[in-house]
């Protein structure tokens, strides 16, 4: 993402997570501006979140389309 919050329109995340046969898979989404900085947040605060979208193949790193990000209102 741009450095200045004000010139942002997206922003890029990679998380990690646990597949169903318990191996850790990277992937990667791009967020809007505003879901992005509502990520950044929640990263701060300890909230989760929740990414849906379509896992697509792409070598080592997956890549999330189409997503719909949520903040959880749980912490870690």
């Amino acid at each position: 993402a741009d450095v200045d919050p004000s010139k942002r329109t997206e922003g890029e995340i990679i998380f990690n997570f646990m597949s169903d046969d318990e191996k850790v898979i990277k992937a990667k989404v791009t967020l809007n501006a505003e879901d992005y900085s509502a990520a950044c947040n929640a990263h701060n605060q300890g909230k989760l979140v929740m990414v849906k979208g379509e896992l697509i193949g792409s070598g080592r790193t997956m890549v999330i389309q189409n997503p719909q990000f949520k903040v959880l209102t749980e912490t870690i």
